[in-house]
């Protein structure tokens, strides 16, 4: 989300000013702390995780139980192919209804989409 890239970006500036250093799952686990208690936005886990974690032509599988995870290898791209996920409707968890689009792989982009 939005949100949690931004979060984690702020907590990875201030990290860098102060000269301290944090494992990409304690910056991931510490803006969803911020984004929960200082916002009010009760979020998971899930997106600053995958802020932090994330690799190029990889899926990140995610235990949002145990916060274990593990890139998985797609290597959409090189075949030609891309992958569009979309997450919409009531049953998404959204306060105001909008199409939630996510690219995991290849060479999709906005102009891909058509206009």
């Amino acid at each position: 989300s939005s949100s949690a890239a931004l979060t984690c970006a702020t907590l990875c500036a201030l990290l860098d000013v102060s000269g301290q250093a944090w494992t990409p799952d304690q910056v991931a686990r510490t803006a969803q702390r911020v984004e929960n208690e200082y916002l009010g936005a009760p979020v998971g886990i899930m997106d600053p995780t995958v802020v932090m974690n994330a690799l190029s032509d990889h899926a990140l599988l995610i235990d949002c139980e145990t916060v274990e995870h593990r890139p998985v290898p797609l290597a959409l791209s090189r075949h030609g192919l891309s992958l569009l996920v979309f997450n919409t409707g009531a049953g998404a968890g959204q306060t105001v209804f909008h199409v939630h689009a996510h690219v995991l792989g290849g060479n999709l982009d906005e102009t891909s989409l058509g206009a």
